[in-house]
Parts: structure tokens; C-alpha cells; sequence
């Protein structure tokens, strides 16, 4: 009835205002990457990051990242003809420096962060490394700052050592060929500092400790209560990310073009022979 058709309406289009500290800001372009980093401390600060834009293509609508939480307030950095796809805060422990990664075009880029800059001053400041032919599209660094892991469009993940003086001395530490297709999203284990996980567009997630691989996670969004699809679906790992301090418990986010997502936790088990394997545990629909 006509009251139904109401309330649905109302529900469908509309979001309670957020209660403060939380808050809803409009942004100016469509966004493809964002992070988050905060200090655990009570009263800590906070900074986070996005980028995004309208592509290459001369669509009207700039190419940007932007900055909320640096000591000298919000700013915001062009990023040309080239959109940001994925990006990463992260910090120094020991000499508290602050870094902003970002996944750009056949580059990779580092930005310092809380760094105070000259009215004047319209230099870029970032250090980059060059990728040839390889388009960057995810981007990760360890609890220690000591390395970061580039993932690449071909499905290679190149892992490179890293100084606060220098962003990538040399040749990578190492690549990892465990994907078919484009990479989509990577993290570090905070307290293992080799150990890395990546997910991609060919349905999996894998998990390496220092190069090897140690676990392949096959992915599927098949739902129980459904009988199954007469052709098997293509599937894309979106998200991954570890859920523990040692990387023993990890998580991925996995959809086909259609139909539900699926949030799924991943535990790391010994089997009879005692070699390590990764057991899905759960998965819910998202």
C-alpha cells in the first residue's frame, strides 16, 4: 500500500545523521583508494587519506589526493593526467617518520607526511619508483617500515626494501608470480614483518613468508541455499587483510560481477604431516 511504499522509500534514499565524532563529508571526484592511520594513545591523532578522480580521460573532473589530519591542516595533491588507485599510510617506529603510498599509474609514490611546506613552495616532494611497462594498482608497507610490497596489474607483487632516506635502494628484494590477474589488495602481518598476503582478480588470496609461498586460499562465492550456477562464476578477491599480530588468521572479501560478496576468515592449520595450510572457518554474506 501506499504507506508501505513510503516507509520503503524513506529507508531506501535516506541515512540518519551520524553522531559526532562521525561524520559525513562530500567529496568532488569519485574515489578508488582511501587509508586510515591513527595513534592507538587515548586522544592520539588521526590522519587519513583518499585518491581518485576522473581518469585520463578528459572528463572535467581533476585527479587528486587528499590529506585530512597533518599538523598544518587538509591539503590536496594533483596527480595529473594519472588517477590514484590504491594507497597506504603508514609510519617509521623508530624515527617516527610518517609516509603516504600511492598506487599511480606504471608508478609508485611516497609522499612525507606533517611536513611543513612553504606557501610558495609548489615542488613535488614525493620519491617514486618506475614500474616500465607494469601498472601499480595496490600498495602495502611492514609494521617496521623496512619493506613494501608493489602489486601489479599482470598479477606480480614486487617486494622492495625501504629507508626513511631512500624509498626502494635497488632491485626488489624479491617478486612473487601467485597470480593469473591483477592484483587488488595487500597486507603485512604486524609482527611477522616477511610474511604477506594479496588477493586478486583470479579468485584467490595467497600468503608468502619472505618470497615462499606458504598458503593459496581458493576463494567462492557459491551460496548454499542456491543450487549451482550451471557455469562456474569469475571471481575477484577485492580485499584482503590479516586479523591477528603473527598472520595466522587472515580475511577476504570475494564477489563474482553478480550477486553477493562474501566475507570470509581463513585460519592457519597444520595438517597430519604437519605442513601449514590455510582452512576457510566461516563466510557470511556482505
Amino acid at each position: 500500500n501506499a504507506s508501505t511504499r513510503a516507509t520503503f522509500t524513506q529507508y531506501k534514499y535516506t541515512m540518519p545523521p551520524p553522531r559526532f565524532p562521525s561524520r559525513i563529508d562530500p567529496l568532488s571526484f569519485p574515489v578508488f583508494g582511501i587509508s586510515w592511520w591513527a595513534e592507538p594513545a587515548e586522544g592520539g591523532r588521526s590522519i587519513y587519506a583518499y585518491c581518485g578522480g576522473g581518469g585520463s580521460a578528459k572528463t572535467g573532473v581533476n585527479n587528486s589526493i587528499v590529506i585530512f589530519g597533518e599538523r598544518h591542516g587538509p591539503r590536496q595533491i594533483s596527480t595529473g593526467d594519472q588517477v590514484g588507485i590504491a594507497l597506504h599510510i603508514y609510519q617509521n617506529p623508530i624515527s617516527k617518520q610518517l609516509w603516504l603510498l600511492v598506487a599511480l599509474g606504471n608508478t609508485a609514490r611516497r609522499y612525507p607526511l606533517d611536513v611543513e611546506e612553504e606557501d610558495d613552495d609548489d615542488t613535488d616532494k614525493s620519491q617514486v619508483v618506475e614500474m616500465g611497462e607494469e601498472s601499480c594498482v595496490a600498495v602495502a608497507a611492514n609494521s617496521i617500515a623496512s619493506q613494501v610490497a608493489l602489486g601489479c596489474e599482470s598479477g606480480k607483487v614486487l617486494v622492495f626494501a625501504s629507508t626513511d632516506e631512500q624509498f626502494t635502494p635497488g632491485r626488489p628484494l624479491y617478486t612473487l608470480n601467485s597470480h593469473t590477474k591483477a592484483v587488488c589488495a595487500l597486507d603485512f602481518a604486524y609482527s611477522t614483518e616477511g610474511r604477506l598476503i594479496s588477493s586478486a582478480k583470479d579468485g584467490t588470496a595467497c600468503i608468502s613468508n619472505d618470497g615462499k609461498l606458504i598458503g593459496g586460499l581458493r576463494c567462492s562465492v557459491a551460496d548454499p541455499s542456491q543450487p549451482p550456477p550451471r557455469r562456474p562464476p569469475q571471481i575477484m578477491v577485492r580485499g584482503c587483510a590479516f586479523g591477528d599480530m603473527a598472520g595466522k588468521l587472515c580475511y577476504t572479501v570475494a564477489s563474482s560481477r553478480r550477486g553477493k560478496a562474501y566475507l570470509a576468515q581463513w585460519e592457519e592449520q597444520a595438517d597430519e604431516k604437519g605442513q601449514t595450510r590455510f582452512v576457510c572457518v566461516s563466510k557470511i554474506p556482505c
